[in-house]
């Protein structure tokens, strides 16, 4: 069994059996895995591991043994993985637009071939958060329709725990559960495939810790529609690792500069957002965090130093409820 390079799609595998969800593999023993609950306080995540020790992840690029590294013409690879998730994609179809340069692409590119795609974004209503401005500017620009999906922090916040039993995983940080929202929007609408720009930051960079990406396949997994992204086709990423490691993109930059793209966006700074802090309390009380602390043999902080502190230790004893691993 092999991964693919950026961890986009899931695998777990249990002594010979895999899967794709640790719910798959795991049985009577949800013991935790104090290896992977250290990690995962200390901000490091191990990537061949799971909160739980019955069960392994499988890292990405396990398996591979030399991915192919071939130079090509960006701007023909990507219309034509475009063009192939159009053509071979469930209908109907939509594209997720975060404001940003990626989404902008991929927009662009599927309106080439499909003037009837609109587009669909998530307007959180947290100060400093929401880019849905950006986006929207974005959808005039490229044309189509828009839908715009409004979130609060008490929709956030009230998502967590199914957005936690999609990930089988803890936090860090929230912004995840903002692709749960979307996902579950999508279906609602009775939406089959979302085209998004997601993977072309961890291409780029060669970032293959997997913090992000196989989250997002799982929140839309869990809600029966496709999620599809043009960045993590096979001969867009043999092309862009044919090249130096490039964190601005200026690759990508290149070709936006030949679409149908805000001209601010193909020249603009990167701009990389987290959730901003919200109060779990409501749903994650400390007689739950103390009672997860006995569990772990941890000793749960007097108070919380920043946001992504309680953050770690409720979407951890989220997790706890979610696989029903108290003892």
């Amino acid at each position: 069994m092999n991964r693919d390079l950026f961890g986009f799609e899931r695998l777990y595998r249990s002594g010979d059996r895999y899967a794709t969800t640790i719910r798959e593999l795991l049985g009577a023993d949800r013991t935790l895995d104090p290896v992977a609950v250290d990690a995962h306080f200390a901000g490091v995540p191990a990537t061949d591991r799971t909160c739980f020790a019955a069960v392994r992840a499988i890292p990405p690029k396990f398996g591979w043994v030399k991915h192919r590294e071939e130079r090509g013409d960006l701007a023909l690879l990507l219309r034509a993985a475009v063009a192939r998730i159009v053509r071979e994609s469930p209908r109907p179809l939509t594209v997720a637009l975060s404001g940003g340069l990626d989404s902008a692409i991929v927009l662009a590119l599927v309106r080439e071939i499909d003037v009837d795609a609109g587009s669909i974004v998530l307007d959180p209503r947290l100060t400093g958060y929401s880019e849905v401005d950006h986006a929207l500017a974005t959808a005039r620009h490229a044309g189509g329709s828009v839908s715009v999906v409004p979130v609060t922090a008490e929709d956030i916040r009230d998502a967590l725990p199914a957005a936690i039993r999609a990930f089988e995983t803890p936090l860090y940080n929230l912004h995840p559960v903002g692709k749960h929202l979307l996902a579950r929007h999508a279906q609602n609408a009775g939406i089959a495939t979302v085209i998004s720009g997601d993977g072309i930051d961890q291409v780029f960079t060669r970032d293959v810790s997997a913090d992000y990406l196989p989250l997002t396949r799982a929140a839309f997994d869990t809600h029966a529609v496709a999620l599809r992204t043009p960045f993590l086709d096979r001969d867009v990423v043999a092309h862009v690792l044919s090249l130096p490691p490039d964190p601005d993109k200026r690759a990508l930059r290149e070709v936006a500069a030949t679409l149908n793209v805000p001209d601010a966006l193909v020249h603009g700074p990167k701009v990389s957002r987290l959730a901003p802090p919200i109060d779990l309390e409501p749903i994650v009380p400390r007689t739950k965090l103390a009672a997860l602390a006995s569990l772990i043999d941890h000793e749960l902080p007097t108070a919380f130093a920043d946001d992504r502190e309680q953050v770690r230790w409720s979407t951890l004893a989220l997790l706890v409820d979610a696989f029903e691993a108290w003892r």
